[in-house]
């Protein structure tokens, strides 16, 4: 298997950490070279990570891939039928098609590069429970460098619009009760010494 010949012995810590966002990295890519958004040009994909890599590698893949999809769209494997082209550049479905979540990863200058790449409404915030901390998550939102209008089309418009979710704001504005309130303290301690666990180990 590919697997065992890529990641083994490592494969329980390198399939997910770094397999999962090549893996799924390449099938969109497949996706978009094979003409998929073309044919259905109102399709959105989501997919997680920060984009799985590809918003660092997003100018090396919209002039590189572009032109070789558009040459090799004018050859054949039989040399009767014409593999179908692109009809744009594939930093176009990147940005027309694709959502990005920032699932399990919350580095500021990584969000910065996806911003840059494909735009803020292109990018939308979300935790990574139970592989990653809610805490982290919700510290990285603080951190991230935007204003109140962009926070909040980060933190939930993008996904209200994309997702048609409804905006109930009952439940948002609902107060915390007491056991909210204890729950969330608790929790919170508990994130605090598991990252400083963690912290401990990989220094």
């Amino acid at each position: 298997m590919v697997t065992g010949v890529y990641y083994a012995p490592f494969d329980s810590a390198l399939l997910s950490t770094w397999g999962w966002p090549v893996e799924t990295g390449t099938h969109l890519l497949r996706l978009i070279c094979a003409g998929v958004f073309d044919r259905h040009p109102n399709l959105k994909i989501i997919i997680g990570h920060m984009g799985e890599l590809l918003p660092f590698c997003f100018t090396r893949l919209n002039v590189g891939l572009t032109m070789a999809g558009w040459l090799l769209g004018t050859q054949s494997d039989d040399h009767d039928v014409p593999r179908p082209a692109m009809r744009n550049n594939v930093g176009y479905y990147l940005r027309e098609n694709v959502f990005i979540t920032s699932s399990g990863v919350f580095d500021v200058p990584v969000f910065d590069c996806a911003r840059a790449m494909l735009g803020l409404d292109n990018l939308m915030f979300s935790v990574d429970y139970p592989f990653q901390d809610n805490f982290a998550a919700m510290e990285f939102l603080e951190r991230c460098d935007l204003s109140t209008d962009e926070k909040e089309r980060f933190a939930h418009r993008t996904a209200d619009t994309l997702l048609k979710l409804d905006d109930d704001e009952r439940d948002r504005s609902r107060p915390l009760a007491v056991g909210d309130t204890w729950y969330r303290l608790i929790s919170r301690t508990k994130s605090k010494v598991g990252r400083a666990l963690i912290s401990a180990l990989v220094k």
